[in-house]
Parts: C-alpha cells; structure tokens; sequence
C-alpha cells in the first residue's frame, strides 16, 4: 500500500500562528526522513533520535537479577520498583539526572508502578533515561508506569504487551512538571478485555487530573512533552462503545508534539486533547486547557467500535496554537475533529491549523469542525471554536463514508487547497452543515477541488439539500474559484493519492490565509 503526499500551489503568503509556539515546533529532536507515504508501506515508523542517551552513569536491570545488587552489568537489578523508587519499594536506587538505566532482555511482570520520588528524575538537557540495552528487546507484560511530580524522564526502546490498566503516564500533583519523552516503544494488548461495553484503553497519557478523574486543588502544568516513534496496538474486534484515547494529553498540558507514531486497532480516538471545566477550579489563563500542541506525521487506522463516532484525531476544549499536519487516517470511524463537547463550557478553543492530511475509507465523516451538530443555540452546545483553517487535504470519500467535511458551529473558519472527492453513492455529501441557525459570515471556502465520480456532487447547508455544486455556489456564495475536476491520483484503488503530472490540482490552488 502506498500514500502519496497531495501537492497543490502555495503561494507567498502561509497560514501561520504567532509566538513562541512557532520556535517551538521548529526545535525537535532529529529523526530519520522518510516520507510518510513510505512509512505506511513499510509497516514501520520512523526511529526518533533522542539528542543524547544521556552523560550520567549507567545502570542495569534484568528478569535475573537482584535488588541487593549495584546494578552494574554484571550484578544487574531485578525490578523497576527498586530501580526507580516505585511507592512499593522505596529503596536506595542513585539513579539521577543524565543516568540510564539499561533494561535487559527478558520478560518483566510487575503490575501498576507508580513512582512520585522527586529526588530521582533529570534535569534541563539531562534526561534520566529508561531504554533497552542494545540489540536487545525486553518485554514488560502486565506492566504500567505512572510518574508523578517527576521532571525530564524518558522511555525508550521498550515493549509493553498486555498491560494492565494503562501504558505510561505522566502527570503533574504537586508542582508544575515538565521533560517527557516516550520514544521508538511498542505497546500491544491481545484484545482479552474486549467483548464488553465501555471498555478502552490509553496507553500514553499526560494529564494533570486527580485519581478517577478527580481533579487536584489547582491544575498544574505539565509542559514539554515528546511522543514519537512508538507503535501501539490494541485489537479490538469484539468492542463496543469502546472508551479511552490511545494517547491522551488533558487538562493543563502545554507545548505537546505527538510525533510519527503508528497507531491501529484501538477501540475509540487514535490521538485525542482534552481540557475540562471542573468544580471550584479556576480555569483562567487556559488552566484547565492543553495548549501549544503539534501532532505531524501519525498514522492510525482500524480505529473506533459500534456506538461512537471515534475520530483518528480528536481535539475537545483545548485552548489555543494547534497544528495538525501530514497525518494518514483510514479504515475507522471518523477523521481528525476539532468538536468540543457540552461539558466544555464556556472554554473557548482558536488558533487551529489542519493542513496536509488525508483521509479516507472512514464510515462516519473524513473531517469535522465546529461544535454541535443541529442548533447553533442549544444549551448543551460545548465552547466556541474560533479561527480554524483547514488547506491542503485530501479527503476521499468512498465505501460507506457519509460525509467529507462536517461543518458545525464555528465561527472565522478557512477552507482552501483542499481535494474532496467521492467515488460512491449520490447521498453522501462533500460539505455538510445541518443547523439551520448556523452563523456563516466569517467563513471562507475557496480554491478547492470537488469531484464527484458519478458527475453529480450532494451538499447539505444549513439543514437543506443542495442537489449540485453549482446549486451549492449560488446558495453560500462560496468557492467561486473552486472546480469539479477529476484531481487525477496515480493509483486510488492501491490508495496512491500522489498526482499525476497532468493534475488539475498541481499548480493551481490559492492565497492561503493567516491565523494570528
């Protein structure tokens, strides 16, 4: 299977955010490249290069080992609960900043650990690092770790198979947090849980909530956070109303990249944000809201179960300054979604960028932006979603897809440069915007192709049916520059959306648009 990456014209003028966010996602560590079209046919991800292991001392562990030994190679550790002062075992572990602790082969079996020392964790630019030893492939089953009030740790090179209630978390108790990387590791479950209903699973998760959902005192940042490289399976065949994100940054989680990570099987959202209001917290200043994220170059699909309309990416009441960029979502429900639920707010979510992706073979829609669905005017109608801009997609509807691009309650939104085709029944709609109170003065859609293999395209605006694309122009007054060409892609059926040298849409798109 090859995906190609769509080219459209980009003229001087770019969408952008402002600030210091931008530096931020120019600053990432080293990784191989490779196209991501290449990456899908391979089966594999990108290896993410850490900067360095770390200049510290160096430190061992093994299924055969002690925990009365040094922890050298020779007289290795046994458990992580020792190695990194789980509350189990407490003990006298010297890991500290810019050590490595090298994690033999073998296979580990030590349940829930949670470790919230703070005297054992890195620093700036000296990470205490966790990763195989070379050439080897150690195996934690049944086995998730939870950091607590810990800065600058990194996870590398482990495989985690059947865990338990979760992978990997990071949060914030007591104090602001920040440094965290979970790079190049393999999680998998087997699937024995599912079968029921509401069942799910996160495997990564970076979160400032309390136990069970329970919010602490105050939310306390958790910032600068890396997520790349890692594969993650969960088969879920049997789910229904599946639940969890696989990974999941919540609530004051700021500067997040979600990086070249492939993701399949998962019972509900592939990559999911979420900020909530909550009792007696304050949630001024985007306190209760991840901002500053980046999520580039994932691939997540077989995604999603009966009952949900899981997106491959799912923003819900985060704040502001997001990119999603270069991602593949198909063969699930839904496609990257910014939506915010009910329970949002009045947290207002702006500054979002989806540019380069595509999507395809996805039941329910390729792509959804805007809150609620049928009346603008409902009570039960998250926060506003403000100045979105969407360019330089590719959206493919075919199988069963319903719906290219749900358009519902937003306000300064761009669509431009995008592809937008559909290859099966008459019904399904390229745009479909169902609230008839729908305030579309601020919206923009323009330069974009709109092909229909049938000759006849199918819209729904502001509730109503427009049976053609010229209807459709007359009715919103938008895409006059837009066509119904054929985009030509190389080889759909083999889902090769590269173009041919002939494409109508090489060359040929739009002035893009700014998000400030």
């Amino acid at each position: 299977m090859l995906l190609g990456i769509t080219i459209v014209h980009r003229n001087d003028s770019s969408e952008s955010i402002e600030g210091d966010f931008t530096q931020y996602i120019n600053d990432s560590v080293e990784f191989i490249d490779r196209n991501v079209c290449e990456i899908a046919e391979s089966n594999e991800v990108p290896l993410i290069i850490p900067p360095n292991i770390g200049n510290g001392n160096s430190y061992y562990i093994s299924p055969n080992g002690n925990d009365s030994n040094p922890g050298t190679i020779d007289e290795p550790w046994k458990t992580f609960s020792y190695a990194l002062k789980s509350n189990q075992n407490n003990g006298n572990s010297p890991l500290g900043p810019g050590d490595t602790l090298y994690v033999r082969e073998g296979e580990y079996t030590q349940g829930v650990l949670i470790f919230n020392d703070e005297s054992q964790q890195g620093e700036n630019g000296n990470y205490l690092t966790i990763t195989n030893y070379p050439g080897e492939t150690p195996i934690l089953r049944n086995t998730g770790f939870r950091f607590r009030d810990r800065d600058y740790i990194r996870i590398l090179g482990l495989r985690f198979e059947d865990l338990p209630t979760y992978g990997i978390i990071f949060q914030s108790r007591s104090r602001p947090v920040e440094g965290f990387q979970v790079l190049n590791n393999h999680f998998e479950n087997d699937g024995s849980m599912h079968g029921e209903k509401n069942v799910g699973m996160t495997f990564i998760s970076v979160s400032t909530r309390g136990e069970s959902g329970n919010p602490p005192d105050v939310f306390l940042e958790t910032k600068d956070v890396l997520i790349a490289g890692n594969t993650i399976i969960d088969n879920n065949d049997n789910a229904v109303n599946g639940s969890g994100e696989a990974i999941q940054p919540s609530g004051n989680s700021d500067y997040v990249r979600i990086i070249n990570n492939k993701i399949y099987g998962v019972d509900n959202i592939g990559i999911g944000f979420a900020g909530r209001t909550w009792k007696n917290i304050s949630c001024e200043n985007g306190q209760c809201q991840p901002d500053n994220g980046l999520v580039k170059g994932n691939i997540i699909y077989d995604f999603g179960s009966p009952g949900e309309t899981s997106s491959s990416i799912y923003l819900d009441g985060v704040g502001s300054n997001f990119i999603i960029e270069d991602n593949i979502s198909y063969d699930g429900l839904s496609g990257p979604s910014i939506s915010n639920e009910g329970i949002t707010y009045p947290l207002e979510t702006d500054q979002i960028i989806f540019r380069n992706n595509i999507m395809y073979g996805l039941s329910i829609y390729s792509h959804k932006l805007g809150s609620g669905n049928n009346d603008c005017e409902s009570s039960d109608l998250g926060g506003p979603v403000n100045d979105v801009v969407s360019v330089h997609n590719t959206f493919i509807l075919d199988g069963e897809t319903n719906i290219n691009v749900r358009i519902a309650c937003i306000t300064n939104v761009a669509l431009r440069n995008n592809i937008l085709t559909r290859y099966n029944s008459n019904e399904n709609r390229q745009y479909q915007n169902q609230a008839s109170n729908t305030n579309t003065t601020s919206w923009d859609s323009n330069y974009n192709i709109f092909y229909s293999a049938s000759g006849e395209n199918q819209f729904v605006w502001k509730g109503n049916n427009l049976g053609s694309f010229e209807e459709y122009q007359s009715t919103t007054g938008f895409d006059s520059s837009s066509s119904q060409d054929n985009p030509l892609f190389k080889d759909r059926l083999d889902s090769d959306f590269s173009l041919m040298i002939n494409s109508p849409a090489l060359d040929a798109g739009g002035p893009l648009t700014f998000t400030v």
